[in-house]
């Protein structure tokens, strides 16, 4: 089994407006419904949070891409979501169901969008109160996996997908060139930069 843990953090919506409406929301107000769906690929989610939130930084927009990309396609019908609505300290937990991104109800002009939730019985959302980790409890991102497996534990996101732009790039690649040593064209991931996950993506500048 597979748990995620959703924050929602918006004073429009509740526990009882998420437990009437059966979903499990998300925010992301800037992007049209019409252009986010389940099962979206890494490189379509890149495309969109670039373009719709283009004047944020390649570190905010690589985290809203991996949010996106967690919510939209690592995610499978059944698995379990417990979620944190503002400052409550009780989850409602639930399991997606089979179903499409809608928005939200009362909130369509707020753009507040959602994937379908079967709740959990009351004996099962206790159960799962009670496996719940501290390193959860404590999480301040969007949403992210807590339980895969047999053992609870927190799958904080590392390596978000990086959406960097064309200005970006160039920054980037002017700073491996200092940092780095000549390297052969298909070696220059072999250097070591704060930067983390890109070096190994602009190889493609060594030859």
């Amino acid at each position: 089994m597979k748990a995620w843990f959703l924050r929602v953090t918006y004073p429009a919506i509740n526990r009882e407006s998420i437990q009437a409406a059966r979903l499990a929301p998300i925010l992301f107000r800037k992007i049209p419904l019409a252009d986010l769906h389940v099962d979206m690929g890494a490189g379509e989610i890149g495309r969109v949070v670039n373009k719709f939130y283009k004047t944020e930084s390649p570190r905010t927009r690589g985290q809203h891409a991996g949010t996106l990309r967690r919510f939209l396609s690592d995610t499978n019908v059944g698995d379990v979501v417990g979620i944190r609505v503002n400052k409550e300290s009780k989850l409602i937990f639930g399991r997606l169901a089979d179903g499409d991104l809608r928005l939200f109800p009362r909130l369509e002009d707020e753009n507040i969008k959602a994937r379908p939730l079967a709740l959990l019985a009351d004996h099962e959302q206790d159960e799962m109160a009670k496996g719940l980790p501290e390193s959860v409890k404590s999480y301040r991102g969007t949403f992210c996996n807590w339980f895969s497996g047999d053992k609870p534990k927190l799958d904080l996101p590392e390596n978000e997908i990086d959406i960097p732009d064309l200005s970006e790039n160039k920054r980037r690649q002017f700073l491996l060139g200092e940092r780095c040593k000549p390297a052969e064209a298909g070696k220059i991931h072999s250097c070591r930069c704060r930067f983390g996950v890109w070096t190994s993506a602009l190889a493609d500048f060594s030859g």
